[in-house]
């Protein structure tokens, strides 16, 4: 999607947000769609985990420490970081929760 260090638009990050509402990504990807609302992981103090320290998350030994960003908290920052609206959602982004908070998240970027 970013070959050749090309950025984001904003209709694409909120396609790929949407795509990936489950997902958990490599911080630098995330640090991409931050960007497009001139936002950063670091100004939203979101902290990159261990692939096993998310909730559900299938991995391998092999896969078990490396670092990623959830796409519903990214999408629940970024909403709340440009608009100052919270989002509310009873599952906390687990299963279906996630989707509805990406959901609510680009209704709100999205205007």
């Amino acid at each position: 999607m970013l070959a050749n260090n090309k950025t984001m638009t904003k209709k694409q990050a909120l396609k790929f947000l949407k795509d990936y509402a489950r997902a958990i990504v490599k911080p630098e990807l995330a640090e991409n769609v931050a960007e497009v609302f001139d936002l950063s992981l670091e100004t939203m103090e979101i902290k990159p985990k261990s692939t096993k320290d998310f909730q559900r998350a299938n991995y391998s030994t092999e896969t078990a420490e490396l670092k990623g960003v959830s796409i519903h908290e990214l999408a629940w920052e970024l909403a709340y970081r440009v608009t100052g609206k919270k989002i509310k959602s009873r599952m906390y982004g687990v299963g279906s929760g996630a989707e509805d908070i990406v959901k609510q998240a680009i209704a709100i970027l999205n205007v």
